[in-house]
């Protein structure tokens, strides 16, 4: 039976990444199991039609569309029924920020065919009057510099099914129809042929303009191959050179990118450029497929990607909600340390600050001094790690940002008629100033918009202010004039140059913060891989019990998402876990990273060898315990994955080589370190070592991810599994979290009996214990629904403790867990209130009953697995009271 969308109750959601071998058809497949699971609601990647062998989607060509890759718009339609009759909702992951910088791309590909005045220039943020640029879309595609690539040949005419094109290895780009027109007019092409390719050229009417340009594509196959044939023939440098000076696009070096930009990206992702959600025209055309999805009932919900890409976030979303009345909005928004989500018309976030909770209260606060101690002994220095990330995130320029900023910087001085402070204030100045206050920006960025900024907006603008006057003491006047107009345009409303500069500065601010913070200093800085997380700050060294309640209270019951992976986190739930681990034995820790090192030492006084720094080292040493196979059997794909991850790291770092400016020397060096470890005889006693050490830690690391998963499944919000993640993640950065999820495999597991008196360390009672808490929220679920939160106190040793309620006014229910290797204090005891002693409880794992009691003895509680879970109602209690008559 079909159940209504809006009557499906906010249980999970289950995050599935489609692929090109992952489609449509595989999905339709595990519906039972993810049922059976337990979860309510399907989170789905991107399943428009994106760039052709897309890994993610979200590189969207053409969001009317269905991904072919994936399936038709038929199997799309199918499974999304199935969906509903297995009595499951649907989360769709939207796309507003950015499409696809290609030319199967059909709207950008009209852009770079007829510039300006395509009938889609309005869609994509490009600056048409770039000075650098001409007034033309820069395409830093090239491996090599321009003019090199032009002498060697690199470049050739033809004609394609969209018409005639320039092809550059594997790109096609689209010419201007004009630009060929005498070329073709020469050969002897039929008139009617030369007359219509010239009518589309010429043509002002943009959609009689693209008609015109179709008709030219379906002339006969005979004109169309002599005229493939004709363009193909020209290797004419000058000719080539001439004919691409004439289109509305303008090729470049990948590397020019860096500094010379002229549409806002994606980050610094040159395949990704933005649209321009602030124009009306916009909205219809990107949530198209969405939308008559919704209309059709097929989907409930939406995931918005990259909210804070967007001109203004609130009214985006106010129009979102206005379209979408009743679904289901989670927006993917970065919350910083004390930020609240803004009052937006959302159901709240995708979950990474609960991420770093989680992995927060899993880490010993007690260890911060020895990781800090032993981090600087490696390093040879005192790292300011706060001095480093800002120093990080003031050189906009190597982040790959610089064409970004000057283009922000162009923005503010569009203002200098209205805003006398900038009038003599030199570009270059400008520049330095603004770096300076965005790296100082304590939050991804402010809100100021059609609405204005908030209270908070002026707060955080201010103390970016003072921060940045710190470190740029002669740059003092300079940024109090840049900060007092960004205070301006955050109060006004009223749309002009003020306020598109204050959009710019915010949409650059975010940019900088993600690439800087995320990308680069979370590799940079390594004193506890578990806390370098999107989203957190491995500054704060783990969270006390007490102030992870705090943080999660006052969240809504059953608004945001409780993520604890994502597609987008830098490593797997269970690798944090693991490395959490690392905490609880500190000095054990200390020893074998003192003794590798010694290795180290003599072993490059021994062959002079090149290594990679201790910073890197140090990286590599807790990523590998993080990953290290339990068996400590490393096969060939374990290699490959390592190799991986450390190159990417290294070059996400920046410090000794980089994506810009790869030094093979170093790159190298690492690569033979880390293979000596792996395989080589040299490492045979690290192995050993190694294997002793996640033999020893493993029980505790599982231990503290099923306390993970079943916090995510009792505090407040809606738990989401990653796709495989209810069994053993030992994920690293994407691609690595992409990997294929063996489901019969899983699916064959959920069917065997679910017991929890085996070893915590089996991947099995992660799946079962999921399972239990999912089909506990379902049957039991007011406390999850409507319930609020309430700490509860523990008698006794309570180090590495945690208990709280879920309190409604129907139910309640009461969840304690430990964190401590050891397991809690035999006399650790958790107190009831009064009215709760006089109830009859039942555990959820091992569903045995606890009579009424003033105290939980935690030890009782927590017998065979760390975390436990008591619920209470009337019928309970009038079960025992019959059991106690019988």
């Amino acid at each position: 039976m079909t159940v209504p969308l809006a009557d499906i109750p906010r249980i999970a959601t289950y995050r599935l990444q489609f692929t090109p071998t992952f489609g449509f058809r595989h999905a339709q497949e595990i519906l039972p199991y993810l049922r059976d699971l337990g979860v309510s609601h399907i989170y789905a990647s991107p399943i428009a039609q994106a760039t052709p062998g897309s890994q993610h989607g979200y590189d969207v060509c053409d969001p009317r569309q269905v991904n072919p890759d994936l399936g038709t718009r038929a199997e799309l339609i199918e499974l999304l029924e199935a969906v509903r009759a297995h009595g499951l909702g649907w989360v769709q992951d939207v796309v507003p920020n950015h499409m696809a910088m290609s030319p199967h791309n059909p709207y950008l590909c009209d852009v770079m065919t007829f510039g300006r005045r395509s009938r889609w220039a309005f869609l994509f943020d490009i600056d048409w009057t770039h000075p650098d640029v001409g007034g033309r879309i820069l395409m830093p595609i090239l491996a090599e510099p321009y003019g090199h690539l032009l002498q060697q040949g690199a470049f050739r005419l033809g004609w394609s099914e969209r018409g005639p094109v320039l092809r550059y290895g594997d790109h096609q780009l689209p010419l201007a129809p004009g630009s060929v027109v005498g070329l073709l007019t020469e050969s002897g092409l039929p008139p009617a042929f030369i007359a219509v390719l010239a009518a589309a050229q010429e043509e002002t009417d943009a959609d009689q303009r693209a008609i015109y340009l179709c008709a030219a594509c379906r002339r006969p196959a005979a004109e169309l191959a002599q005229a493939e044939a004709v363009l193909g023939a020209i290797t004419h440098a000058p000719l080539i050179d001439e004919i691409l000076q004439a289109q509305a696009w303008r090729l470049a070096w990948w590397r020019t990118s860096r500094e010379l930009c002229g549409y806002r990206r994606f980050f610094a992702v040159d395949g990704l450029i933005a649209v321009r959600n602030e124009d009306p025209r916009t909205f219809p055309l990107i949530h198209a497929l969405t939308c008559e999805l919704y209309d059709d009932g097929l989907i409930d919900g939406v995931r918005v990607d990259h909210v804070d890409g967007l001109w203004d976030p609130a009214a985006y979303l106010a129009r979102l909600r206005a379209r979408l009345p009743k679904a289901w909005i989670l927006v993917e928004k970065i919350l910083a340390a004390g930020e609240a989500l803004p009052p937006w018309q959302v159901d709240g976030t995708t979950g990474y600050e609960i991420i770093n909770a989680l992995t927060g209260v899993c880490c010993n606060p007690r260890a911060e001094a020895r990781f800090t101690a032993l981090h600087q002994r490696l390093v040879g220095r005192s790292t300011d790690a706060t001095l480093l990330a800002t120093q990080v995130r003031q050189d906009i320029d190597g982040l790959g940002l610089g064409g970004d900023l000057d283009r922000t910087v162009s923005a503010l001085r569009a203002t200098a008629d209205s805003v006398p402070c900038l009038r003599d204030l030199g570009r270059r100045s400008l520049r330095e100033a603004l770096a300076a206050l965005i790296a100082r920006l304590p939050v991804y960025r402010t809100y100021g918009g059609l609405e204005g900024g908030s209270d908070s907006d002026h707060r955080m603008m201010a103390q970016a202010r003072v921060q940045a006057q710190r470190d740029r003491p002669e740059l003092t006047p300079i940024i109090d004039a840049v900060a007092s107009l960004l205070e301006q345009g955050l109060r006004t409303r009223t749309p002009g140059p003020l306020l598109d500069a204050v959009a710019r500065v915010q949409q650059l601010s975010g940019p900088v913060m993600a690439k800087g913070w995320e990308d680069t200093f979370l590799f940079r800085w390594s004193r506890c891989l578990a806390l370098n997380e999107v989203g957190g700050d491995p500054r704060r060294f783990g969270l006390d019990p007490a102030t992870f309640i705090d943080l999660i209270a006052q969240r809504p019951p059953t608004g945001g998402l409780n993520a604890s992976a994502t597609h987008d986190t830098k490593r797997g739930e269970d690798v944090r876990a693991r490395m959490a681990a690392l905490t609880w034995r500190v000095e054990r820790w200390q020893e074998l990273v003192n003794t590798w090192e010694h290795a180290e030492i003599d072993g490059q006084r021994a062959c002079e060898a090149e290594a990679p720094t201790a910073e890197d080292r140090y990286h590599l040493y807790q990523t590998l315990t993080g990953t290290w196979p339990v068996d400590g059997v490393i096969d060939e794909t374990y290699r490959q994955r390592l190799r991986a991850y450390a190159l990417k790291a290294v070059r996400e770092a920046g410090s000794s080589t980089s994506w810009a400016a790869p030094d093979t020397i170093y790159e190298a060096a690492l690569a033979s370190w880390l293979e000596v470890r792996l395989s080589g005889a040299g490492g045979r006693e690290f192995r050993r070592q190694l294997s002793a050490w996640v033999e020893l830690i493993t029980p505790h690391a599982a231990a503290l991810s099923l306390v993970q998963t079943a916090l995510k499944c009792t505090i407040p919000g809606v738990p989401d599994v990653y796709q495989g993640t209810e069994w053993h993640d030992d994920s690293l950065v994407d691609p690595d979290n992409r990997r294929p999820v063996d489901f019969t495999a899983r699916a064959r597991a959920l069917r065997d009996e679910k017991r929890f008196t085996g070893p915590v360390s089996d991947p099995h009672t992660k799946q079962a214990l999921l399972a239990a808490c999912l089909q506990m929220r379902r049957s039991y679920l007011e406390p999850w629904r409507r319930g609020s939160l309430q700490p509860l106190q523990i008698v006794g040793e309570s180090e590495g403790l945690l208990a709280f309620a879920r309190v409604s006014a129907e139910a309640v229910a009461i969840v304690v867990v430990c964190f401590r290797p050891e397991g809690p204090d035999p006399m650790a005891e958790v107190v009831l209130t009064p009215a709760w002693s006089t109830y009859v409880w039942r555990e959820v794992f091992s569903r045995l009953y606890l009579p009424p009691a003033p105290v939980l003895s935690v030890t009782r509680l927590l017998r065979h697995l760390p975390c436990a879970i008591l619920i209470c109602e009337q019928a309970l209690v009038r079960k025992w009271q019959a059991a106690e008559v019988a």
